[in-house]
Formats: structure tokens, C-alpha cells, sequence
């Protein structure tokens, strides 16, 4: 997961059980944003940053800050999410969150993005995104030079780039 001391502005943490998810919607959901709501018509922003190992399927632990938003104690039966991208949340540019890497395989997803983005590259080399929003790369990601350049097109044609030292799960350095 995620560090606690991030700052998010319009936004709180989440966790749930990582099985159960990936069972049903097919994916790891670290990275992803929902909007839960409550059967009384509270709703908040949340970013799911961790595993909940002892959350059953349909349970959710939500930050302190988040219970605070919607103005209510956990547990919160009757409430009910909606999963969306990740978009403008935090100040620390975007999240490169790495799903599934293998040698010739990698799944990630990208969060708090400016704006939904129509492509991404790695190394110059185009992942397809699934149905899920995610991106799937088929290719040989082992070292073959000293960075990996990310590059994002977003949905309106801006071009946004990055070099990261490694592929892991963190922020590009940029918005």
C-alpha cells in the first residue's frame, strides 16, 4: 500500500480484501478510486492503497479521514461503491501502479491522472489498455538500459513523459 502521510485533496484511503476484489472485478485493486456511498446520501472519493486480509468480500476499510467525510462510524452497512479512474487527486503527480510483471508480461495502471489518456508507452513500446482501464504490455521489460521512459497521451492529445529507474509502483514526477 501507500503511505499515510500522502496528501490527497479531495480524497481518502481504502482497503479491501485484495482475493474477493480480484475475484470479481478481475484485477489487483491498489491504485483504483471509487466513490462510496451510504444509504443515507453521504458519498467520498476513495483511493484503494492496501490489502484488507480480514475484510470479508463484500466489507471495506476506509481512513480515518474518509469516515470522518462522510460523516458516519465504520462499519456502514447498506453503503455501496462505483469504481472510476483516478483523476487530479493528489499533488504528487501521477501513480504508476504496478499490477503484474513477469518477464515477457507487465499489467499496471496509472492514477491521478489529469485527464483520461487514449495511450502508453513503455520504452517506446505500446500497451493496450483492457476493459478494465488498465494497460497490458507484451514484451521483454528486464534492463536493457539505465531508465524507463513512460509516455502518455491523454484523451485531448497533450504528450506527458517520464523516466523512472526501475519499474515498480510509484509517482512519475508528474502532472
Amino acid at each position: 500500500g501507500l503511505s499515510e502521510a500522502m496528501y490527497l485533496d479531495r480524497q481518502a484511503f481504502a482497503a479491501v480484501n485484495g482475493f474477493s476484489f480480484e475475484s470479481v472485478h478481475g484485477y489487483n485493486p491498489c491504485g483504483t478510486c471509487a466513490t462510496v456511498s451510504t444509504p443515507s446520501g453521504s458519498a467520498i472519493e476513495v483511493m484503494f492503497v492496501d490489502d484488507c486480509g480480514t475484510c470479508g468480500p463484500d466489507e471495506m476499510l476506509i481512513s480515518e479521514e474518509g469516515i470522518n467525510a462522510l460523516n458516519a462510524f465504520s462499519p456502514v452497512e447498506g453503503s455501496s461503491y462505483s469504481l472510476h479512474p483516478c483523476i487530479n487527486l493528489s499533488h504528487e503527480g501521477i501513480f504508476l501502479s504496478m499490477i503484474d510483471v513477469g518477464r515477457y508480461y507487465a499489467r499496471f495502471g496509472l492514477g491521478n491522472l489529469p485527464e483520461a489518456l487514449s495511450s502508453a508507452r513503455i520504452n517506446g513500446i505500446e500497451a493496450e489498455q483492457n476493459h478494465l482501464g488498465q494497460f497490458e504490455l507484451y514484451a521483454d521489460l528486464t534492463r536493457t538500459s539505465d531508465v524507463y521512459s513512460i509516455e502518455l497521451t491523454t484523451a485531448s492529445g497533450r504528450t506527458i513523459t517520464a523516466e523512472i529507474p526501475f519499474i515498480e509502483s510509484q509517482y512519475l514526477g508528474v502532472e
